[in-house]
């Protein structure tokens, strides 16, 4: 005689945590495609034309980003500073992805100012990575109108195999100081929510 399946009391279960998680294997397992893939093409051109020094720090570059997402490659901000993300391990991160386009977008600039003058010194980094197709000539002006006082990136493909596909903007990334996914927020948000995750990371920054 079978026993009927009861729910267990008090079961709560974290659907957020796990759709992370998730979202995390599933990036890992399309990155050991993307190796293969890119690797057999960077291969073949090698064969076929001989490695010229611009192609072959790009192909160290992409297998760093694959094989090791923590380190990635130097990028480049708006004032042409190098910038890894290896430096800023044990750091809170803020990711904002941003159009110069994008209404919502501008009205969040003053936001990250803000959150970066009053939070760096607690551990807080903020980074902005602008999806214009036409890059630096669109960026760089859109900077200077919004007095923009944060380091700003274009999209790399490291910036993909670490985040994934962005599909909306403005989209928000908070990483926690041990390098994981904290919150997602796409689209309109408050400055009162995006705050109030900060000082929830901060405070458990500091009880590790």
């Amino acid at each position: 005689m079978t026993t009927p399946l009861e729910p267990l009391p008090n079961f709560n279960p974290d659907t957020e945590a796990a759709l992370l998680r998730l979202r995390a294997r599933q990036s890992a397992h399309r990155r050991n495609r993307h190796f293969l893939l890119y690797g057999g093409l960077a291969l073949t051109a090698l064969l076929t034309f001989g490695p010229t020094r611009a192609y072959t720090q790009r192909c160290i570059d992409a297998c760093v980003a694959i094989v090791n997402p923590g380190a990635g490659p130097t990028l480049t901000d708006q004032h042409g500073a190098p910038l890894r993300f290896a430096d800023l391990s044990g750091r809170i991160l803020l990711v904002n992805y941003f159009a110069t386009w994008c209404e919502p977008c501008r009205a969040e600039v003053q936001w990250l100012n803000d959150f970066r003058v009053k939070y760096e010194p607690e551990g807080l980094s903020v980074l902005a990575v602008s999806l214009d197709e036409v890059g630096w000539p669109s960026v760089k002006p859109f900077l200077l109108q919004n007095a923009v006082a944060y380091p700003v990136v274009l999209q790399h493909p490291s910036l993909q195999q670490k985040f994934g596909e962005i599909t909306s903007i403005p989209t928000t990334i908070l990483v926690d100081h041990s390098g994981g996914i904290h919150s997602i927020q796409t689209g309109r948000t408050s400055k009162e929510f995006l705050e109030s995750q900060i000082r929830n990371l901060i405070a458990a920054s500091k009880q590790k």
